[in-house]
């Protein structure tokens, strides 16, 4: 789908607005995503986002810190963003006992976030699930999977639920096997795995919890897939960079340079991804994250990706202009108070 539907009815809205109308666009199967584009950019009235908090990346990145990058670029960007809610969702490594200990871990840190932004109480945050799902058919039963089903069900038909996933999606999968009819409700935005084209699919968010992601892959949910080597990871930034913009500013981004240092003890020549804000990014400019139909892949139990041009089509991210993403984050964060 081309530009000229969100010009046409960006001109329209204020006339649309004025007599309390709405112009519904219908499309054919192939243009499903364009078309939820569309509305997200053209709406008379914000689209709700359910940002899905775990902690999240690889090759080292801390997952209790990916709520502290998203939340503030969520909270700090409302001409985009209505932020409805925020779910802890289960991590399991070196810096968690379990699963369990995991969820908790991000949901305190989401909590101190929020209250050291004088924003505790603005948004509703859930605990998520305590374990990942022992099969393909049976939800985890936890706040964050009731309040999901909660908020999809109250969207219309023609305004979905966004939900920015950084982790493992347990929270969502569940929510999609407990009540399957919030597929036709929400919209998934998911940072997982790597691109499809990739020799393999082993990443930390998709490997946490491999039968939630298959029912990602497989129920049909509208799905956006941005992956993370060859598409978030281009999301480097340096500690050089980030004293440039951000020292001093105020206390939120020392508070995030500091844990960027805390990352090397040698930061010659190093650079850190930032893969957390790609979703939020995706949010608020669909143009910084490119993205093309393909087949919904299937994931075979050792994890690399099999094809069939049979499936139904998701979006896949294919780049991100890291500039235009940074340079929003740092005049948000810069600009708080």
């Amino acid at each position: 789908m081309s530009a000229a539907p969100t010009w046409c009815l960006n001109r329209l809205r204020p006339t649309l607005e004025k007599y309390g109308s709405r112009i519904n666009i219908e499309d054919h199967s192939d243009a499903t995503f364009d078309v939820l584009r569309v509305i997200e950019a053209t709406g008379s009235h914000l689209t709700g986002v359910c940002l899905d908090t775990a902690n999240t990346l690889v090759n080292g990145e801390d997952p209790i810190e990916a709520a502290k990058r998203v939340a503030p670029y969520a909270l700090l960007s409302p001409e985009r963003i209505n932020l409805r809610a925020i779910h802890a969702a289960p991590f399991f490594n070196s810096r968690s006992s379990s699963p369990a200990d995991g969820m908790e871990k991000s949901y305190e840190e989401i909590v101190r976030l929020l209250t050291a932004m004088g924003r505790s109480g603005e948004v509703r945050i859930c605990r998520g699930a305590r374990e990942y799902l022992r099969d393909g058919n049976t939800p985890v039963q936890c706040e964050a999977v009731d309040n999901l089903i909660e908020l999809a069900m109250a969207q219309p038909d023609d305004r979905p639920l966004f939900v920015a996933a950084i982790g493992a999606c347990t929270n969502i999968a569940s929510a999609l096997l407990k009540k399957p009819s919030i597929a036709r409700k929400i919209s998934v935005i998911w940072l997982g795995g790597h691109t499809t084209c990739f020799p393999y699919a082993q990443e930390f968010n998709l490997s946490q919890d491999v039968p939630a992601a298959r029912i990602l892959f497989d129920c049909g949910v509208p799905l956006t897939l941005i992956p993370c080597l060859g598409v978030a990871s281009h999301l480097l930034t340096s500690i050089p960079e980030l004293e440039r913009w951000l020292s001093g500013k105020n206390a939120l981004c020392d508070m995030l340079l500091q844990e960027v240092r805390e990352y090397t003890d040698d930061s010659f020549a190093w650079g850190k991804e930032i893969w957390d804000v790609s979703t939020i990014a995706y949010l608020i400019q669909p143009e910084w994250v490119p993205t093309k139909l393909t087949h919904s892949p299937l994931l075979t139990d050792d994890s690399h990706w099999a094809h069939d041009e049979r499936r139904h089509l998701i979006r896949e991210a294919y780049f991100c202009h890291r500039n235009p993403i940074f340079r929003d984050l740092f005049r948000k964060l810069a600009g708080w108070s």
